[in-house]
């Protein structure tokens, strides 16, 4: 693994595994300070970290371990460490996070230095990343690193080739034209799209990367589908089988503790003996009951440490492949669902049976009228995942034509809506000369706002409903012409609005702000989720002995406020996290969770009392964090129903170069309690009225004020 100019350039967050990344501090290839004629890495800490005593740190991500041992080695020369400590660590991401260390001694030497660590690498870590971590002013040098995991070099294992990606035989098009589907058909699609999702997680020959298993889906799907029945549907799929060879290794699947899991995925259909024969049944259990590697599987992916959020790298997008080809099309849709079934960690939380979902929406994928029915199709089976964090992107869509048209209108009024207590939909706050806080929108260019959220609604995906009408409404008011009409009720009585313009023509005229409140008189302190941990912490620190701290969460946090609250308060974190079985797909295990958190076991510093503002825009980190400033004894949750979206998200490209996202590891509260769809629990139901948004209250900082002061 010696370095070489490509693996610095671009430096970014990482997704790949193969590139070292300067996390703190500046790095760049030095190629005036040679070894063996070879240019240096140099690292150092940039001005602004010299002058304070913080880390600068690097990162060489190694994903996909498998073996017994992990070395690096290599050369280091010191050009300068005032005040500094360096470490070289490589950190194991388990259940128990490892981590091996070495200390470098900090003096400045002219020449070459050695380093070697070594770790053992653990049976539950599929991957692990080298630090080099420095304290204070460091100027440093590294030359001809190595790395080996037991004899085999990093670099062969980070570069390694597929058998899967020399197959292209159908890069220019699937050759798939069935004629109008039959009951028959349908029935052997829907068969063929299970069994395909099932070999394609399952068969160690498919979870080695020996195949492209899409393509061996165009090779086997027109003859399975013209099968004129089950009897001859099953010869066709256990010859099919057959032919990637016969298991030579398996063991009997045993779950030793069934309290460890949050998901087990049901595969009792593979014995369904009124569909299949004992032949395809047996084929079906000696593939369930094969080797599988425990670290790495083909169409699994590792966690990226960087960006701690996997990416299917290896789910190929066909960006030149379009809309009209059927056989890319069935293919979208075998794979969206099959990602869900076995890489998703709520599926069986579903508003409607995911397994219903395949023949449910088959026909809109196998024969669309259009290109847009083609995309709503898509966009109806991700919301069907019912995750706030779900997202699809499409590109060069026709949406603009469909009921989402709103979403890719040009034009919006400059308002800002919000669900009152009472379920209408009200401007909250408001630029536009067109409109008052205050009022009820009842209609849009003639259509009930209801009957426009219903209509959009299957396509939307989010968690609940309060999640649905938090993303629908920033497109209600909005039109692709340069002019709107809207239905209102205004103190009272209904008026009918032309927007001519939609221009910000006023100030913008909102809700109270914190300001307002006259919090300071009241001795009362408060932190905004978007300011960073820093300035929180020092508004908490500096004011320790107040008589009430409020915690707004309203607002997505800033990516370190994880971290400012607790050692102030509690060191504990209530969250379980469970990760995807490589070797047994679909089954969740628990990889992090601490079993005795209902008492904190530090006395709070913090005497005051702890109110936590929340409603449908807190989602997934400000979910956990309100979940972890809850731990404290003198603290409420006051709001409304959160997004109810929690865990790292992924993302997989689809044919046609779209993107699909969704929650990748489950989150839960200690013994397996739901927060997904659910959102965090609500001690003080919190939700304004019409009448609170007219006169412009925030409800949430009310109700907090006045639990502080009711002694």
């Amino acid at each position: 693994m010696s370095f070489k100019n490509e693996d610095v350039i671009a430096l970014k967050p990482s997704l790949s595994a193969s590139k070292w990344n300067n996390m703190k501090g500046e790095m760049y290839i030095d190629t005036l300070n040679l070894y063996k004629d070879s240019s240096s890495l140099r690292l150092l800490s940039s001005e602004q970290d010299s002058i304070k005593e913080i880390y600068t740190w690097y990162a060489y991500d190694l994903s996909e371990v498998e073996g017994l041992t992990l070395t690096v080695s290599g050369k280091y020369k010191i050009a300068k460490a005032q005040k500094a400590e360096l470490h070289f660590l490589i950190r194991q991401y388990n259940h128990t996070g490892n981590v091996d260390s070495i200390t470098i001694e900090t003096t400045e030497s002219l020449g070459w230095n050695d380093f070697i660590i070594e770790a053992t690498i653990d049976e539950e870590s599929d991957w692990a990343v080298l630090y080099i971590i420095g304290k204070g002013d460091i100027n440093i040098l590294l030359n001809d690193c190595q790395a080996w995991i037991d004899d085999t070099p990093v670099s062969d294992i980070v570069n390694r080739k597929f058998a899967a990606e020399k197959d292209t035989e159908f890069d220019d098009g699937s050759g798939v034209e069935l004629s109008e589907l039959t009951p028959q058909m349908v029935e052997n699609l829907v068969i063929l799209g299970k069994i395909w999702g099932y070999l394609k997680y399952y068969h160690p020959k498919v979870t080695q990367g020996k195949y492209n298993w899409d393509y061996e889906l165009f090779r086997v799907l027109p003859k399975i589908v013209k099968a004129k029945d089950k009897e001859k549907r099953n010869k066709l799929i256990s010859k099919w089988i057959r032919k990637y060879g016969k298991i030579e290794e398996s063991s009997d699947y045993i779950i030793e503790d069934s309290t460890k899991y949050s998901r087990f995925i049901d595969l009792s259909w593979l014995n369904n003996k009124e569909m299949f024969d004992d032949e395809l049944i047996n084929l079906f259990q000696d593939i369930k009951n094969a080797e599988r590697s425990k670290k790495f599987n083909y169409y699994v992916p590792s966690l990226a440490s960087q960006s701690i959020s996997p990416f299917f790298k290896r789910e190929r997008s066909y960006k030149s492949v379009t809309w009209n080809d059927q056989g890319f099309r069935i293919l979208t849709l075998f794979r969206m669902w099959n990602l869900i079934e076995y890489c998703f960690p709520y599926t069986h939380h579903t508003e409607s049976a995911w397994e219903m979902l395949l023949e449910d929406l088959l026909l809109k994928f196998v024969a669309p009228k259009d290109q847009a029915s083609y995309e709503l199709a898509i966009m109806e089976l991700g919301a069907n995942i019912n995750d706030s964090h779900g997202y699809i992107n499409i590109p060069d869509n026709e949406l603009h034509k469909t009921v989402l048209a709103s979403i890719y209108n040009s034009n919006k009024v400059p308002v800002e809506l919000i669900q009152s207590v009472e379920g209408h939909i009200v401007v909250k706050s408001t630029r536009s000369e067109f409109f008052n806080r205050g009022d009820i929108i009842l209609s849009i260019n003639g259509e009930n706002v209801d009957t426009i959220i219903i209509k959009m609604e299957p396509y939307i995906i989010a968690s609940n409903r309060n999640g649905l009408i938090r993303n629908i409404l920033p497109y209600l008011l909005s039109s692709q012409f340069n002019h709107l009409n809207v239905e209102v009720i205004r103190d009272g009585n209904k008026l009918k609005i032309d927007v001519q313009h939609f221009k910000s023509s006023n100030p913008s005229l909102g809700v109270k702000s914190w300001k307002d409140y006259n919090l300071d008189k009241r001795d009362i302190i408060h932190v905004d989720n978007i300011k960073s941990a820093e300035e929180n912490r020092d508004i908490v620190q500096s004011n320790m002995n107040s008589e009430g701290l409020i915690i707004d969460m309203r607002e997505y946090p800033h990516n370190d406020n994880m971290k400012f609250l607790p050692p102030l308060i509690l060191s504990k974190y209530p969250l379980w996290i469970s990760q995807n079985d490589k070797s047994y797909p679909g089954n969740y295990l628990v990889k992090l969770g601490y079993d005795k958190i209902n008492e904190p076991e530090n006395t709070p510093n913090y005497k005051g009392k702890i109110i936590i503002l929340v409603d449908e825009n807190t989602q997934s980190a400000g979910e956990s964090i309100t979940m972890q400033h809850r731990l404290t004894p003198n603290s409420v949750i006051v709001g409304r129903q959160t997004a109810g979206a929690n865990g790292n998200v992924c993302k997989v490209l689809m044919p046609g170069g779209s993107v699909f996202q969704f929650t990748w590891n489950g989150a839960y509260y200690p013994n397996w309690e739901i927060l997904q769809r659910k959102g965090v629990k609500i001690d003080i139901p919190v939700s304004p009225t019409v009448n609170d948004i007219k006169e412009g209250r925030d409800v949430w900082i009310e109700k907090a004020i006045e639990i502080i002061e009711n002694k």
